[in-house]
């Protein structure tokens, strides 16, 4: 999901969250076996709002069982420089397979009008990495995510232009 964005100087957004994830086992698959995949896409950083989460879960349908997994949320718009955001929370837990695991949470921004920073994206395990923090004093846009399934990096904001927090990766 993207990352937040900040509305104020000083402030900064928080980091968005992953999707979620599930291991699929113990399933008889033979050849000509149909299957049907939809990956969801990551949220996109936006100016002025918080950030958009994942479009749809990432699905995959073998044999007639699905296994879904939600995508992360975005992360929160920053409107004060003394007040810090917490980061997006979870998506929701996957559904239909052998494990399912809810996204993690995105990291909380911290406020300040000398030495603040914005929150980093939240990691999806081995398989994307989220976007990282923009450091103090920097009005910047977020950093995106790597990979598959991680949340975009929150936004800087100590001037008074606003920037886009950073992009989600796909399911």
């Amino acid at each position: 999901a993207g990352g937040g964005c900040p509305a104020t100087s000083g402030e900064h957004g928080s980091g968005g969250s992953a999707g979620s994830y599930a291991e699929w086992s113990n399933v008889a698959v033979t050849s000509g076996t149909p299957y049907v995949c939809a990956v969801g896409s990551g949220g996109t950083g936006v100016a002025g709002a918080a950030g958009n989460p994942g479009s749809g879960p990432t699905t995959l349908t073998i044999g007639g069982v699905t296994v879904s997994c939600p995508a992360g949320l975005g992360g929160l718009l920053g409107a004060s420089a003394t007040v810090s955001k917490i980061g997006a929370a979870s998506g929701g837990i996957a559904t239909g397979g052998t494990i399912n695991c809810a996204g993690a949470a995105g990291g909380a921004s911290y406020a300040s009008t000398t030495n603040g920073w914005s929150g980093k994206g939240a990691d999806a395990g081995m398989f994307g990495s989220g976007g990282n923090s923009i450091a103090s004093g920097a009005t910047t846009t977020g950093n995106n995510a790597i990979g598959f399934g991680a949340g975009g990096g929150g936004a800087g904001a100590f001037g008074t232009s606003t920037k886009a927090g950073g992009n989600g990766a796909p399911g």
